[in-house]
């Protein structure tokens, strides 16, 4: 009981089971009672109300500054607080406080045999010799200390420990400070003393009513404090408040899943290496490509990945591709510290050379590389479920997010030429100390992947025993025992699946992309089987790294590859990229295809020239990235057992004759010149006009 008097009428503000209420209505003995944030509650009536509120225990206010608040007083307040509670033991128990267990209590303090006003009595006696004060004035702070404690522990302490201190602002300022700086998550960043005058001039402006000349820097420093508990993202850079300010709430449903293969996580990174390229096709001779990765969700086994020079829709289709040729791949050992191990030794049976179980769905991210109608498309044909994730929340992907981390440290930290991955740990020099190329970085990367596989991982535990960590393939194994693996048939020319097609129209002269025409006579029967070509139109597949011929289907369902109709025993490999650079060679000038597929033999026969060695005429045919991509596009192609046969072209096309003769002199200036075309690796091409 407080001992106070509280008239319960409307405007009444009250504390009901620890949240401060107001009285709304009263009807009929009843009150109707309201939250800070005006919602009703049931009514209830007077008595009840009036009953709760004189009994001890109804639970005082919840303050957030009481939270903790031992650990923020003086060493002054402390003690007072300690010899409160001394007194509250002995008028409640007649036993000292951290008194052993069993003590009887104080002959005289016994509230068994003792009433209260001679306890209060002899405490004051002890109280009044102790500090040589009244015994009057004694009995008063005595029973004031005990009135204070039906009132909390926010009553027994000076208010400047817990309390807000509004007497030298306007308390209104607050809530309208909190509401400014959310204002001020997409502008520049700005430093506080500045924040401070902005703040004062929006005071001034929007709020003139509110003095804002008692409100100081310190003041203002020590609200802003207490609101950055609360929103920590308000106080960091631009950047970083618009990124916190746009992030999905955290999700409180965590995703539970059981089997493997029934969520694949998918990724992209910069690789944290510089890599050396012997050819220097770019600016400079290194370069950080990037790394795309698949993991098991229920068992953290990375099974599949792709390194190419940039991110695109081809990048992590390999990266898809590489994880569905893995399930057919007949290699039966590990390469283990520079060792073959057989599976059996380390205690894996036959059947986990791969990882027999085909994928229920895909969570990406949400950028185009992973939406993109070639991605789409291939999840369709695979029948899995796609998930994007959401923007701005990686912890979607958690998981993967914390593989690339271990794939820094535990790996790319050991590889010449590390970059350390950010501004601060970047060393002086990295690009100085670039002694691996992307075909090494990917080879040891391999032996890498499979000894992480293999490893114990800390936090990865089998339900059964959850105090034991395991591997993934030991986690793997436990789950796939429990619900089976499926038999996956070897490959019959599967990886030209994961080509990027298109539909093509064929015509009397066969099928063209990018002004290349393709011809076979396997098009014709294509084209007149009912029911196959629709419209004239079927799929086909390209290699964006060779297009010296297609790929398709024939109405048999067997892989044909249709030729390039320029093809000869001496065309090199050449991409996309070389046949950019023909087709931007001609400015605006109008030419015919037939034009167009002669400049591509000249290309050719002048890359030839400059250098007959192989490795750098396909630098010169091949930009890096090609090359890249039709590197991890061999680590799929390796394990198809698929036999793709070749026709020769409908109509051989004449022989084209070039005689390379030595320089003459460069004739007049026409006024009408062709662009010269500058190629990223210093080789200059200037071609001369068409006739």
């Amino acid at each position: 009981m407080t001992g106070e008097t509280i008239a319960l009428g409307v405007g009444t503000e009250l504390v009901w089971e620890g949240q401060r209420l107001t009285v709304s209505k009263r009807i009929a003995g009843h009150l109707v009672l309201i939250d800070l944030e005006g919602n009703e509650l049931p009514p209830l009536s007077i008595k009840t109300v009036a009953q709760t509120l004189i009994s001890e225990e109804n639970p005082p206010e919840d303050q957030p500054g009481l939270h903790e608040l031992e650990s923020r007083l003086t060493s002054v307040g402390g003690g007072h607080l300690a010899r409160d509670r001394m007194l509250f033991a002995l008028v409640d128990t007649g036993v000292p406080l951290g008194a052993a267990p069993g003590t009887r209590p104080d002959a005289e303090l016994d509230p068994a045999t003792v009433p209260l006003n001679k306890r209060l009595r002899t405490l004051a006696l002890r109280e009044a010799a102790q500090r040589n004060i009244d015994v009057g004035s004694a009995r008063k702070q005595i029973t004031r200390r005990l009135r204070l404690r039906q009132k909390g522990l926010g009553a027994l302490v000076h208010g400047r420990y817990w309390i807000n201190d509004t007497t030298y602002h306007d308390p209104r300022i607050v809530p309208i400070l909190t509401e400014w700086l959310k204002d001020q998550v997409p502008k520049s960043t700005v430093p506080g003393s500045t924040l401070f005058e902005a703040f004062r001039g929006h005071l001034r402006i929007a709020h003139p009513d509110i003095p804002h000349d008692k409100f100081g820097q310190e003041t203002f420093r020590n609200r802003c404090s207490e609101i950055y508990t609360l929103y920590p993202h308000y106080k960091n850079k631009a950047a970083t408040r618009r990124s916190a300010e746009n992030r999905n709430e955290a999700t409180y449903n965590k995703r539970k899943v059981t089997r493997p293969g029934e969520v694949w996580l998918i990724d992209t990174t910069t690789v944290n290496v510089e890599l050396w390229d012997p050819h220097q096709r770019g600016k400079k001779d290194t370069f950080r490509p990037v790394l795309t990765m698949i993991i098991d969700f229920a068992t953290r086994m990375v099974v599949g990945y792709s390194l190419t020079e940039k991110t695109g829709e081809f990048a992590v289709g390999l990266a898809l591709a590489h994880a569905f040729a893995s399930m057919v791949d007949q290699d039966t050992y590990v390469e283990i510290y520079g060792k073959r191990i057989p599976r059996p030794y380390v205690e894996f049976p036959r059947a986990l050379v791969s990882h027999p179980i085909f994928p229920e769905a895909l969570v990406s991210d949400n950028g185009m590389d992973y939406t993109n109608f070639y991605q789409t498309a291939q999840l369709e044909r695979l029948t899995m479920d796609f998930e994007p994730g959401r923007r701005l929340s990686p912890d979607d992907k958690a998981e993967i997010e914390r593989f690339f981390l271990t794939l820094k440290w535990k790996f790319e930290a050991l590889i010449r030429g590390f970059t350390g991955g950010s501004v601060d740990e970047r060393g002086e020099s990295p690009e100085a100390d670039a002694v691996v190329t992307y075909q090494e970085y990917l080879r040891r990367l391999d032996r890498w992947v499979d000894l992480y596989n293999f490893r114990v991982h800390e936090g990865i535990t089998l339900e059964d025993d959850p105090h034991r960590d395991v591997s993934p393939y030991e986690m793997w194994v436990h789950l796939a025992d429990r619900n089976g693996i499926t038999e996956v048939k070897p490959w019959k020319n599967e990886w030209i699946k994961f080509l990027p097609s298109w539909a093509g129209t064929i015509s009397t002269d066969g099928v063209s992309y990018k002004d290349l025409m393709y011809n076979a006579p396997v098009l014709k029967r294509m084209k007149t089987t009912p029911g196959l070509a629709i419209k004239g139109k079927h799929r086909f597949y390209r290699n964006p790294s060779d297009l010296r011929h297609i790929y398709c289907f024939d109405p048999d369902g067997h892989a044909k590859k249709i030729p390039w109709a320029g093809l000869t025993d001496m065309t090199p490999e050449f991409g996309e990229y070389m046949n950019d650079m023909v087709r931007h060679s001609f400015d605006d000038l109008h030419v015919t295809k037939k034009q167009y597929q002669d400049r591509i033999v000249e290309w050719l026969v002048e890359a030839h020239r400059i250098d007959e060695e192989n490795e750098q005429l396909r630098s010169v045919a091949r930009s890096r990235h090609e090359e890249m991509l039709d590197f991890n596009l061999d680590r799929v192609r390796r394990v198809d057992t698929g036999v793709i046969s070749e026709d020769p072209p409908a109509t051989a096309p004449a022989p084209v004759v070039f005689t390379v003769a030595p320089p003459a002199p460069r004739p007049a200036i026409s006024t009408r010149r062709p662009k010269r075309v500058q190629r990223s690796d210093d080789l200059d091409y200037v071609f001369e006009d068409l006739a």
